[in-house]
């Protein structure tokens, strides 16, 4: 019954190699769906109390002390105080779904990694040739566990967050799928050590959720993701994507021009999107971890004829009471 399904799936999408692999492939989508509707809901309540109270994003210590308690409601929602609960209950759901969807790409990505590295020396994969139109069993397995991964497609589309997540699930998909054609095995294994920097980028969101916010270790584990995604994804990820664009355009011929411009495209849109990402990492350390700026700082703003405008005069009386009068010559200091 697999083995027919598996065929039959092979021919209709014409990738004689995905046969061999599609169970591999199926086991894996079932996998981390699981992870996701079952194994996640039941041990992170365990393994962490914000879970269970909705894991809403902790309010900074320093910005907000009075708010951080999280008050019961009568419809069993913990709110800050001042928060409706029904609101609240929103936010709630689809903040354990958010949950949920970390700690699968959180798993997906410590399996993942250590099974790239072992793919890196395949003999069947070398020479400009081979990288694009060889094939190995083992880069197949490989592809097999990330198109699985599939769930992450689906679910940036039935969960809608955000248009570079969908565009970024769904051109891997594609790219990996190609693969049983056999197309560019080579660079699978390759471009998927870009998934380095995700298990801190995973940790720092859960860091966001728990106690650990603000603290030392997630300024260390803030840093180690901001060095990681900076090395494997834009240092690591160009000089292979140059290597991508060079191994296309010596295979141009066969390839055919309409395939050569659409990996292109894609390579083009995923180094987009890191460097997009990047910087709304760096900005997002700058905000976490700069100084906060003081309330009611903002000094007395000058008026052209050197005066101050609306300056105070205060002083105290015998009895303590603070008194003040409007000044309107006060100088202001050179």
């Amino acid at each position: 019954m697999i083995a027919a399904t598996s065929e039959a799936v092979a021919e209709l999408l014409h990738l004689p190699h995905l046969a061999k692999h599609f169970p591999t492939m199926m086991a894996s989508f079932l996998l981390w769906t699981s992870i996701q509707f079952v194994v996640s809901p039941l041990l992170s309540p365990i393994i962490s109390s914000t879970y269970a109270n909705g894991n809403r994003k902790l309010r900074s210590d320093r910005n907000a002390p009075a708010r951080q308690q999280l008050v019961p409601q009568p419809n069993g929602i913990k709110t800050y105080p001042g928060e409706n609960g029904d609101d609240n209950g929103k936010r709630r759901d689809k903040s354990l779904k958010g949950w949920s969807t970390h700690v699968v790409a959180f798993s997906h990505s410590v399996l993942i990694v250590p099974l790239a590295f072992m793919c890196l020396d395949l003999p069947a994969l070398s020479g400009k040739r081979d990288k694009t139109f060889g094939w190995d069993d083992t880069a197949g397995r490989l592809h097999a566990i990330s198109c699985g991964f599939l769930w992450d497609t689906l679910d940036a589309l039935i969960y809608f967050e955000n248009l570079g997540f969908v565009l970024h699930g769904a051109t891997c998909l594609f790219v990996f799928m190609f693969s049983y054609r056999p197309f560019l095995s080579y660079y699978g294994p390759r471009f998927l050590l870009w998934e380095i920097s995700t298990p801190f980028l995973n940790l720092n969101w859960f860091f966001d959720r728990t106690r650990v916010k603000g603290t030392t270790l997630q300024l260390i584990n803030g840093l180690t993701l901001l060095a990681t995604f900076f090395f494997a994804r834009l240092v690591y990820g160009v000089y292979m994507s140059y290597d991508f664009f060079q191994t296309l355009y010596f295979n141009r011929v066969e390839i055919g021009w309409p395939l050569l411009v659409t990996y292109c495209a894609g390579n083009f849109l995923l180094n987009g999107l890191n460097w997009f990402w990047f910087s709304k990492m760096i900005n997002a350390v700058r905000r976490r971890f700069g100084s906060p700026t003081p309330k009611n700082s903002r000094p007395s703003s000058p008026i052209p004829n050197g005066k101050t405008n609306g300056a105070r005069e205060e002083s105290t009386t015998p009895n303590g009471k603070r008194v003040g009068k409007r000044n309107t010559r006060t100088k202001v200091a050179s």
